[in-house]
């Protein structure tokens, strides 16, 4: 499977919250580009829209569980101090948004490693 053909998976599954979907594909792209030097956070979306899946989750069902997961997968690389184009991390979103479960984990979290 080509690269780009990975992409446009990418939203449908950030957007459900299929966490092993998101796995998948992000480890199939991950193996493609053997991610030598392609560091960071899988991204979605194109040019100035461009989002971490943590944003875009977190912006479209606000689901702890899925979040909670998100955080714990080694594959997904989810950073919590990671802004968005409008320059809001995830935790800025979930209290817009009012999704208190999701806030509550997302802090918890920061703290966590920051301790």
């Amino acid at each position: 499977m080509k690269k780009r053909a990975l992409g446009p998976l990418l939203d449908p599954c950030a957007t459900v919250g299929c966490v092993a979907g998101l796995e998948h594909l992000v480890q199939a792209r991950a193996d493609l580009k053997a991610r030598a030097k392609q560091a960071g956070p899988p991204l979605t979306g194109s040019g100035r829209r461009r989002t971490t899946l943590l944003h875009q989750v977190v912006r479209s069902i606000g689901n702890a569980t899925v979040v909670r997961q998100m955080l714990e997968s080694e594959v997904l690389q989810c950073n919590l101090k990671e802004l968005d184009p409008e320059g809001s991390q995830p935790l800025h979103i979930a209290t817009i948004r009012g999704h208190s479960a999701v806030v509550e984990l997302l802090a918890q979290h920061r703290s966590e490693i920051a301790a």
